[in-house]
């Protein structure tokens, strides 16, 4: 078909809304126009219907159409440049940069500003993608230009647009950001932008507020170990099968294009922290992480597969759940923390150097968010990553550093008294607690280190005899860490006294069952130190 006849059939198609399969032939059928219309009135006029069509957006599903619209522009800028390549080498002149004229000129006061996002999204992603550059300088400066000029009335005007359009700014975004100079990068109003991203990232087009963790259990269910597994008779395993509701939602939940480039995402969000010229803004961010990351502990508390330990994962699951769902689960809550962190590490690191934010317990609060996602940081060294260490410890050096702040801090994490049979995420949420505790003994008095650090150990001093779990194992030896270091502290002189005798004679007594002689003669070493001089102790107390 000629490409006028086309266009008026496209065209008179746009103004009806029809099922998927028509839908998609009639995206197609733009594609292909947009390509080769050589008339760019026809682009512009195309463009401008495109953003109005009711066969487009009548379909209320949320960020999919926008999407489609921004890859459609994509793909046939990616077109028009391959063809301004090809015309270079062979001598024949394409004009490619009247085209992205012709299409700029049709995202007109007839569509939203968001609208105008996609197109110029798309347009910039496919012209300039791959390093490839084919427009002059001043034309990528205009585009670039104009893709900050629509974000920000986008994201001025996105209550009024809704929530989808909302997504669909943090989505253009995502992906046109990077092809953005320094100079554009820096106009973006991060101050609405920063709000807008984390809401992404947590909501439906994200990780949907930890609500599939709700799923996830509703389709777990208990049944009696399969003979192979069947050490021990009336034994049960968890079973949460691959063709569950849960586990396609899980699937669907990765090829989202938010949660498939939450990489991006987050990247996009930690610069707005880092840019946004109101600090009050980037505290509420903290505030929406530490909300979330509740909501995910608290799921998480609420499955039975919080109560697999990860050392014994194959004796208290299926093979399927453990060859199938179990590690598509752990794929999803592994991107989770990722981009959780990248966003909290700009927050940190932002308020290490702006002072507007000293004194607003930011070092409190991110330490509260990764308490709510250690379940997931300690496990298969999902915590080895520079983000991460650096957002940790520079959290516990700025509450070390204030000694109210501490305290307070560890009298509300306290864990209550170790019940006789455990959790695994109460063991997980015990053993944070300890390795907080092990760094802040100079900042407590010495009544206080007392309450909030030797006590909480004193549980976890002398495991159970008998095979011992890994999880156990590292609350054991965390709790001797917590002593020692409270113990070594000059400070705390009359409880190293106190406790001296009596933590010498556990020592004793763990060895060489539960510690290594590695272990037991950095331990016994440390106390060795602590009752001589220097130390005040020794001058306390001679006897020790």
């Amino acid at each position: 078909m000629p490409a006028d006849s086309l266009l008026h059939t496209v065209l008179r198609h746009y103004q009806d809304v029809h099922d998927a399969a028509a839908t998609d032939q009639i995206l197609g059928s733009t594609v292909h126009l947009l390509t080769h219309l050589s008339n760019p009135l026809n682009v512009r006029v195309l463009t401008s219907q495109l953003l109005t069509a009711p066969a487009i957006w009548h379909r209320h599903d949320g960020t999919k159409s926008a999407l489609r619209v921004l890859s459609i522009y994509h793909t046939a800028a990616s077109r028009v440049r391959d063809h301004a390549i090809e015309a270079e080498v062979s001598g024949r002149a394409l004009r490619c940069e009247e085209w992205a004229r012709a299409v700029v000129q049709g995202a007109d006061d007839r569509s939203r500003r968001w609208q105008h996002l996609l197109v110029l999204a798309g347009l910039l992603t496919g012209i300039e993608g791959n390093g490839r550059h084919v427009i002059s300088r001043t034309l990528r400066e205009t585009l670039g230009h104009a893709v900050v000029v629509a974000a920000n009335l986008a994201l001025q005007d996105h209550r009024q647009d809704g929530p989808a359009a909302a997504a669909s700014i943090v989505a253009a975004l995502t992906l046109v950001f990077p092809l953005l100079g320094e100079h554009h990068q820096a106009q973006v109003d991060c101050d609405a932008l920063l709000p807008l991203a984390v809401w992404t990232m947590t909501a439906e087009e994200g990780f949907h507020d930890a609500r599939f963790l709700r799923a996830v259990d509703g389709d777990t269910t208990t049944t009696a170990a399969a003979a192979p597994q069947q050490q021990q008779p009336g034994r049960h395993v968890l079973v949460w099968p691959p063709e569950s509701p849960s586990c396609h939602l899980l699937r669907r939940m990765e090829k989202q294009p938010l949660v498939a480039n939450m990489g991006p995402l987050s990247r996009l969000a930690a610069f707005a922290a880092q840019h946004a010229a109101d600090p009050s803004v980037v505290l509420r961010a903290q505030d929406a992480l530490l909300v979330f990351t509740g909501r995910v502990l608290d799921n998480w508390r609420g499955t039975r597969l919080s109560g697999v330990d990860a050392a014994s994962e194959a004796a208290h699951l299926s093979p399927e759940t453990a060859q199938t769902t179990w590690p598509l689960l752990w794929q999803l809550l592994r991107k989770l923390l990722f981009g959780t962190m990248v966003v909290l590490h700009a927050i940190v690191a932002r308020s290490l150097l702006d002072r507007r934010m000293l004194g607003h317990g930011v070092a409190s609060q991110s330490l509260r968010v990764l308490r709510n996602l250690f379940f997931i940081s300690s496990r298969h060294g999902n915590a080895a990553f520079d983000v991460y260490t650096f957002t940790y410890m520079a959290s516990l050096d700025v509450l070390a550093a204030d000694a109210p702040a501490a305290e307070a801090f560890l009298r509300e994490m306290r864990p209550a008294d170790a019940p006789a049979a455990p959790t695994p995420l109460d063991r997980t949420l015990h053993l944070y607690y300890l390795n907080v505790a092990e760094h802040l003994p100079l900042s407590l008095s010495t009544d206080a280190c007392e309450a909030l650090l030797v006590t909480p150990a004193m549980a976890y001093l002398s495991p159970p005899p008998g095979p011992v779990c890994p999880s156990a194992r590292d609350l054991f030896e965390s709790a001797h860490s917590v002593v020692l270091s409270a113990l070594s502290c000059p400070r705390h002189g009359a409880l190293a006294v106190q406790m001296a005798p009596f933590y010498t004679v556990r020592l004793f007594d763990s060895f060489p069952q539960q510690i290594s002689a590695r272990q037991f003669r950095v331990a016994f070493r440390t106390m060795l130190e602590i009752v001589s001089p220097p130390f005040p102790v020794a001058a306390m107390d001679p006897c020790l």
